[in-house]
């Protein structure tokens, strides 16, 4: 006895003649609902039209857009309120606070820039007359800030010798415009820094390096920020910043090296998930491989509401964490090479929204083949 309901679902991976009625094989303009029943696709209309931009939208729906190298805060009636210079193509974001892969983050409509000079070269000091030191080792270092702001990481530490009671003269570090110098010194032979105010250096700004140059992809994890770039050799590093300091990173110590190009971050709660163009892979403190294949070019990493991230892989859509791939054995996608997905919700469904270029096969089409049998021979 045959079902001839609606099976709810595409299966287009073998051929027609397998799947039982019902089945179906392609739609256009059409959603399956929850329910699993084919509603028409309601048409759309271009609400912004942006010359040479990319665009974000945060989780809490607040929307972003960079064209012409100016980065603008996208109002509910579609205007546009031009924020501060930007080159960005990537973005992430949490509780509210928008992030760059140029450096640049948002918060409260507030542009800051991450990308704080970190100095290296060190102070010169130089024994002077006078009585005000005691004989002993003094240390000095000296950072840049913006003003009312967010301080970088220190110079090369400089240290002086006195054998009898002086003083030590400082020469002036460098200025750069837009950017307060800050130099701290240490009691004698002392190992915390201070200002001419008496304020104490920050343990986190000693030694600091900046916000890489170069970022590829960006994501926040676990209150670090997660910068990916591109290496000679063709593999990735992924730099993470300092817990809570996000334009505070160590190049030398809080990094790791993935294989291939990465060309999606985001993270899942207990891991941060990387697409790279060979493989999907979850980082928590090493690395584990979800699968061998990896994702188009572009944004294929989308966040659904419970906190679990959709893929579009160059092998169908998938989730994690646990990690399933959710149409492998379903249906034929063309993977394309190029995407940018969303989870989206309208007409009370969830959806997750891949857009491509169209091109590429997938690797599990069903390709009619005709059989070709051997001639045969005909008698008169």
């Amino acid at each position: 006895m045959y079902d001839h309901g609606f099976k709810g679902a595409i299966r287009n991976i073998v051929p027609s003649r397998s799947i039982p009625d019902g089945t179906l094989a392609d739609c256009v303009n059409l959603d399956i609902d929850d329910a699993g029943a084919l509603v028409l696709m309601r048409g759309s209309r271009v609400a912004l039209n942006v010359p040479n931009s990319s665009a974000y939208s945060t989780q809490s729906q607040q929307g972003y857009v960079v064209s012409n190298g100016i980065l603008n805060e996208v109002l509910p009636d579609m205007t546009l309120i031009l924020l501060t210079n930007s080159t960005a193509d990537e973005f992430t974001d949490h509780g509210g606070i928008l992030f760059c892969n140029d450096g640049v983050s948002v918060d409260s409509g507030k542009a800051t820039n991450l990308k704080i000079p970190t100095p290296t070269i060190p102070l010169n000091l130089v024994p002077s007359g006078g009585s005000e030191l005691q004989p002993g080792t003094y240390q000095a270092t000296y950072t840049y800030r913006i003003p009312n702001g967010l301080e970088g990481g220190t110079a090369p530490i400089a240290a002086i010798e006195l054998t009898d009671v002086g003083n030590v003269y400082i020469e002036p570090p460098p200025a750069i415009a837009g950017f307060v110098v800050t130099v701290y010194f240490t009691d004698c032979n002392g190992t915390v820094f201070y200002g001419n105010d008496g304020i104490k250096l920050e343990q986190s700004n000693l030694l600091a390096d900046p916000f890489p140059d170069d970022v590829q992809k960006i994501a926040y994890h676990e209150s670090k920020l997660f910068c990916s770039v591109a290496l000679p050799d063709g593999q990735t590093a992924i730099i993470h910043s300092k817990p809570f300091y996000y334009h505070l990173f160590n190049y030398a110590k809080n990094y790791f090296i993935v294989p291939g190009e990465v060309r999606g971050m985001m993270s899942a709660g207990s891991a941060l998930i990387i697409a790279t163009d060979k493989q999907l892979l979850a980082y928590n403190d090493g690395l584990t491989v979800l699968a061998d294949y990896g994702c188009p070019q572009g944004r294929p990493l989308a966040l659904s509401p419970n906190g679990q991230v959709m893929i579009h892989s160059d092998r169908g859509e998938c989730v994690a964490l646990p990690f399933q791939n959710l149409t492998e054995g379903k249906c034929s996608l063309s993977p394309g090479t190029v995407c940018s997905t969303k989870v989206i919700h309208q007409r009370g469904m969830q959806q997750f929204i891949v857009l491509t270029d169209g091109m590429g096969d997938a690797f599990n089409a069903y390709k009619d083949q005709r059989v070709l049998l051997p001639p045969t021979e005909v008698s008169g």
